[in-house]
């Protein structure tokens, strides 16, 4: 069993049936995947299309995300980080693969039997649950952000 790395996939597909068709072929939700539309012309239509096809066909971003890699400024994804250079894109999955040792393996299957369930629930009833999990822990790091702001402030008006 390998772990999950980053697989860079470039689109060439410049309309929408054949965008689709495109990515119909990419399995996603099994590993983190970078789109690459740098090769098409109009790329705010073609994130747009991803966007689309992503809700159309409910592909599930957790626990790999989905990352499109964009030439031009001002593009956004609904569901998806754009980024400009495969660099910006989350370092956890960008690891050289190395074999791995009997500890690693069995952890990795435990992972995957968490993962299996995860894909065997419904995404319906666990979206909610996430959106107010991500929202609280944004709120903290808001605080803890203001938090430091104020310490750092504090710290200087003593000197």
């Amino acid at each position: 069993m390998a772990l999950p790395s980053l697989k860079k996939i470039n689109l060439s597909k410049t309309t929408e049936p054949e965008l689709y068709a495109q990515l119909s072929t990419i399995k996603f939700s099994l590993s983190p995947i970078i789109l690459g539309v740098t090769a098409i012309e109009d790329q705010k239509a073609a994130v747009q299309t991803i966007d689309k096809f992503i809700k159309e066909k409910k592909i599930r971003t957790i626990p790999y995300p989905i990352c499109i890699q964009v030439s031009q400024e001002d593009i956004h994804s609904q569901s998806c980080l754009v980024i400009k250079d495969a660099k910006e894109a989350p370092q956890f999955f960008s690891q050289k693969v190395k074999p791995l040792n009997l500890k690693e393996n069995q952890l990795l299957s435990k992972v995957n039997l968490l993962q299996s369930k995860i894909f065997s629930s419904n995404s319906d009833e666990i979206e909610p649950i996430l959106k107010e999990y991500t929202k609280n822990h944004k709120t903290i790091f808001s605080l803890e952000k203001q938090e430091a702001f104020f310490k750092e402030v504090l710290r200087q008006s003593k000197r």
